[in-house]
Formats: structure tokens, sequence, C-alpha cells
């Protein structure tokens, strides 16, 4: 399955070696949408969206796209909120950040050009755990989490490595065409 990443602050492509999945920064929102624009046209079949994008600019992504790309955008549990703003302090600063995506034959790790920003794939959940853990002694400060992880998962991951930094999970639009297109794609998973 192709799939891609967003991170609105940041430039630049990372794909895991499978070449399937790319993290992509873009500088703005109509950048974004230029990107979107061409997913629909590159046979990308998923794309999920860092926290910045929220549920609105989510829906007008699924539409520019005719709903034949799912979309998902990182939401936050409130106990998560104040690290989540440390880590994105509004300086200007890079926070080290991490995309993990978990899924059949998702493995390694791939950086943006400014190497603070990584996509991380991992097969299942024990391995996303032992890789949060390695990435919270790192000093990575926010970990966001594709749709395949669930609210359990991500307060586990959240606990077991100490509760010392942001970790986010993905929340899906629900829309009935792109809710049907998402579950054909995962139908396997």
């Amino acid at each position: 399955m192709k799939s891609a990443f967003l991170i609105l602050g940041r430039e630049g492509t990372a794909v895991l070696p499978d070449g399937t999945t790319k993290l992509i920064g873009v500088k703005s929102f109509e950048e974004a949408e230029e990107k979107v624009l061409e997913f629909k046209n590159d046979g990308t079949q998923f794309v999920e969206l860092c926290g910045a994008f929220g549920p609105e600019r989510t829906k007008k992504y699924t539409e520019m796209t005719d709903h034949k790309i799912p979309f998902g955008y990182i939401v936050r549990f409130p106990e998560i909120e104040p690290l989540f703003r440390k880590a994105f302090d509004g300086t200007g600063r890079k926070c080290k950040f991490a995309f993990m995506i978990m899924g059949k034959g998702r493995y390694g790790r791939a950086f943006l050009p400014d190497g603070v920003t990584s996509i991380v794939g991992v097969d299942n959940f024990d391995i996303a755990l032992e890789k949060a853990k390695e990435l919270v002694e790192e000093g990575v400060e926010c970990i966001e989490c594709c749709g395949a992880f669930k609210e359990p998962d991500i307060r586990r991951l959240f606990k077991e490595t100490g509760e010392k930094i942001a970790i986010c999970m993905m929340e899906h639009i629900d829309d009935p065409e792109t809710n049907e297109v998402r579950r054909k794609l995962f139908a396997n998973e």
C-alpha cells in the first residue's frame, strides 16, 4: 500500500526502505494542498496528517481527492497536551520528531534532510514499544502514530516510555465513501 504522512513546518521527503511510505515536510497549508493533488494522481492510497492540520483541513483534502483517498489527522489526549506544547514551543526550534507507522512489512527508519524529523516503520506493537523507548532515549520529543495504533496502544506507549514525551494518535474523518476505501485497504492488515 502506498501511503504518505505530511508534517507542517518541515522540508523534504523521507521514504521507508520498502518504498511504500513517505514522510513529506511542507512549509505551508498551500503546499500541502499541492501535495494532495499530486497524491490524487500518483497512486497514493492513504494519507495521514500531523496535528497542525485538524479535522476541517482533513475533510477538505478528502473532498479534493473526490473521497478516493482516506485521510487521518493527529489528536492528543489532555494529559499529553503540555508535553506537546513543550515540544512545539513556537520559538521556531525544530523538536526531534518521529512518525511511527505500524503494519505488515513496515520496517526501518528514514530522516528528512533536517536530521531531526523521521519516519519509523514497525511490524507489530511489541516492536513499536521497543522503538518508542529508543526514541525517548535519543531525545525525540514527540511521536505521532498512524491509525493502526488504537487508544489503548497510545496510552500504553505513553506510560511505558515514562510519560516523558508527547505520543499522539491518528483519527479519521467519518466519511462513508472513504470509510469503505479504508476498510478495503486494511482488510488484510
